[in-house]
């Protein structure tokens, strides 16, 4: 017999992630609105371009300004939103994991930095 003995009724592997993920529900739940939210935004920047050029640029009696210029502006917007979106999502995970929770709790019991000068 092997040193290391198996269960013989072993945990399903999907209950035991979700039981590791469970305190970090918020945070999965933002990420992936966030994700959605940045798909859909590059989706509709695109469905934007054909109108652009469909009625704004190419439409009956040539370039019609007052389309073409609420179209941009949601075009030039888009990626700006998509940035600020992807930093939140970089940052967010630093700040509220478990390696942000030790950091923290690290940094409160160091004595405070003295200079020799």
């Amino acid at each position: 017999m092997s040193a290391i003995e198996s269960d013989p009724n072993p945990t399903p592997l999907g209950r035991r992630i979700l039981v590791l993920f469970a305190p970090h529900r918020r945070e999965l739940v933002a990420i992936a609105a966030i994700i959605l939210v940045t798909s859909a935004l590059s989706v509709i920047a695109a469905l934007l371009v054909r109108q652009v050029f469909n009625n704004g640029l190419f439409g009956r009696g040539g370039p019609d300004l007052s389309v073409l210029i609420p179209l941009v502006a949601v075009l030039v917007a888009i990626p700006i939103v998509n940035g600020v979106l992807n930093i939140v999502q970089t940052w967010w995970p630093a700040c509220t994991g478990p390696a942000a929770t030790c950091r923290r709790a690290r940094l409160s019991r160091s004595r405070p930095f003295k200079p020799d000068c």
